[in-house]
Parts: structure tokens; C-alpha cells; sequence
């Protein structure tokens, strides 16, 4: 009997325009860019809100409320199961606290390409980051107007206290789920072989 392997998951950068000038300057790899890590169904970004709780929320994938939507980037698959994929998920939002938002230092990219570290190893194109980068340098020629804006949380999806360090998503649960099933699947048909074979010499003895 053929033992099941549980399928890897697949991570994926949503990418999203929130300014038209985009169109001019992502040719010459600038541009202000909102990004969300997305796994099975749900996307994850980080976002400014004033309280002392996580800005890190959940989302559909690739209907950010935050800009346009541009293009999504297969990062990879990952060796974590979704437990530690969950776990490394609350170790960065009691880092990104809403309140802690910066659009040089600490915006919605810098959260997407620590996630993205942290389940495959790999960074997020450089180019997503660059005008911050570059703005940070010259941020006290730019008009505060600007400076003020920032990737606001949306509160129709903002957790609350209680929530920041647990997250609900049932669409999360449903594949976790899966998962666990998958495995318990596996293991069952590995522990029928065994018994099977150790019968069957049971048997020539």
C-alpha cells in the first residue's frame, strides 16, 4: 500500500500599487508598493493603527483595500507544517505593533519580507522597498502631508486585544485540519504495513 505524502505549501507574495505613478516608475524598479504573504487562502500584512496591540491582520488574498492590485509572486513552498507556520506568524506580530508602523522603517514590505524569511528562507524583491529606502534619506524635504499617510489597518478586520495573539481564521483551521487528517492518514497506513510484515514473518518462523 502507497503511504501519502502531505502536500507542501506554497508561499506567495501579493504585490499592490497604491499610488498611479507606479506605472511610470516601476519600469525603473521604484514605486510605493502595499504586500500581503499569502498561504492556502488567507493573506497576511501589516498595517498602522494607533493603538499598543498587532497591526498585523488577516485578509482576502488579493483584495487589499490598501491599493491595486498588481501581481502575485510565488516565494516558494515551505518545510514548516501550519502550526509553526501560525507560530512564526504571532512571533512577528508582537513585533509589529500597530502603533510602530513607519512608512521608512517598518511598513507593510519590511513585515512581508520578514514572514517571508522565516518560511522560505527567502527575501522579497528588493525593488518593493527601494522609494522608502531612498525616501528615508531625504525625508525632511518631504511634506509632512506625505509623511502622515500611512498603510492604515482595516477596521473591519482589526483585532482587538484579545485576539493579537491568537488567530481565528477559519479557513486556516479548515486546511490545518487537512493537514492533520493527511498525516494521521499516513501514519495509519505506515502502522498497518509494519504490522503487516511483521506477520507475515511471524508466519515464516
Amino acid at each position: 500500500m502507497q503511504t501519502l505524502e502531505i502536500p507542501e505549501i506554497k508561499v506567495f507574495l501579493n504585490i499592490y500599487d497604491i499610488n498611479p505613478v507606479n506605472n511610470y516608475l516601476h519600469s525603473f524598479g521604484l514605486g510605493a508598493y502595499h504586500t500581503g504573504i499569502q498561504f492556502f487562502d488567507t493573506e497576511f500584512a501589516f498595517g498602522f493603527h494607533s493603538g499598543s496591540h498587532s497591526g498585523v491582520y488577516e485578509s482576502e488574498p488579493r483584495e487589499s483595500v490598501q491599493g491595486k492590485f498588481r501581481e502575485s509572486i510565488c516565494l516558494g513552498t515551505t518545510h514548516l507544517g501550519v502550526e509553526e507556520i501560525l507560530d512564526a506568524i504571532e512571533e512577528l506580530k508582537i513585533e509589529y505593533i500597530g502603533c510602530s508602523y513607519n512608512i521608512f522603517t517598518k511598513n507593510c514590505n519590511h513585515f512581508s519580507n520578514d514572514l517571508s524569511k522565516k518560511l522560505t528562507n527567502k527575501t522579497i524583491p528588493k525593488y518593493l522597498n527601494r522609494l522608502a529606502g531612498i525616501s528615508y534619506y531625504v525625508r525632511c524635504f518631504i511634506p509632512k502631508c506625505i509623511l502622515n499617510i500611512n498603510n492604515t489597518m482595516p477596521s473591519k478586520i482589526r483585532h482587538g486585544k484579545k485576539d493579537s495573539m491568537h488567530l481565528n481564521s477559519k479557513r486556516i483551521r479548515k486546511n490545518r485540519k487537512l493537514q492533520t487528517d493527511t498525516q494521521n492518514q499516513s501514519q495509519g497506513e505506515r502502522l498497518s504495513l509494519t504490522n503487516h510484515d511483521e506477520k507475515n514473518e511471524s508466519n515464516i518462523a
